[in-house]
């Protein structure tokens, strides 16, 4: 798949979410920021931290299984980027400090959905991330993947901290519904990134008041 706005061959699979203009649109945002030494957690198929390392930034990105970094790092021998990459689980196998760190939490975290979500999002990609995705929480999971997320991007923010270098930020891209949930965190700061279209998500530049 030749993704044209980002001048990436990328390899996709039914494991990880296709890129959706949401991740083109956080790329080139944090493209034009310049930042030295960037961190990537849960990349996926790898499209954002390729398409930053290509416009110079040091880059390590992880992800919590050994398939998808397998999967990046064919793509980055597609694209002759290099990148550092670590299977970890959000910081347990992160070392060291970051000018910036991104993250973009799973729609759902149950394996077994991943094939079909996959299909969904590849044939209506924008009716997918406005409307199915809260459907099918709702209505069939009855509300865990909003419960099992939340714990994530708590996790997430409570990890961060210690791996921000002096005046770093984190971009976290979240589901518009889960504002509210993050306004609870009293340590950080955060400002919303306009985006160019409508849309279910909202991507938030965060920066750090106090320790957790």
């Amino acid at each position: 798949m030749l993704i044209k706005e980002l001048c990436l061959r990328i390899k996709e699979a039914r494991h990880v979410h296709p890129v959706h203009r949401n991740s083109i649109f956080l790329a080139r945002y944090i493209a034009r920021e310049g930042f030295r030494n960037i961190l990537e957690i849960g990349t996926g198929n790898g499209a954002i931290a390729l398409y930053l390392a290509k416009k110079g930034s040091k880059v390590t990105a992880t992800d919590i299984t050994k398939d998808s970094i397998r999967l990046v790092e064919e793509n980055a021998s597609l694209n002759n980027v290099k990148i550092h990459l670590v299977v970890s689980n959000l910081y347990e196998k992160i070392k060291g400090k970051y000018n910036c760190i991104i993250f973009i939490p799973p729609y759902f975290t149950f394996n077994s959905f991943s094939s079909i979500a996959f299909m969904f999002e590849k044939i209506f990609p924008v009716y997918f991330e406005v409307v199915i995705d809260s459907l099918l929480d709702r209505f069939f999971f009855n509300g865990k993947p909003s419960i099992s997320r939340r714990k994530l991007i708590k996790k997430f923010l409570e990890g961060s901290y210690s791996h921000l270098s002096n005046n770093g930020c984190v971009f976290l891209m979240v589901f518009k519904s889960d504002i509210s949930f993050l306004k609870k965190f009293s340590f950080i700061s955060y400002e919303e990134i306009p985006l160019p279209f409508s849309a279910a998500i909202a991507i938030f530049k965060i920066r750090y008041c106090r320790s957790p």
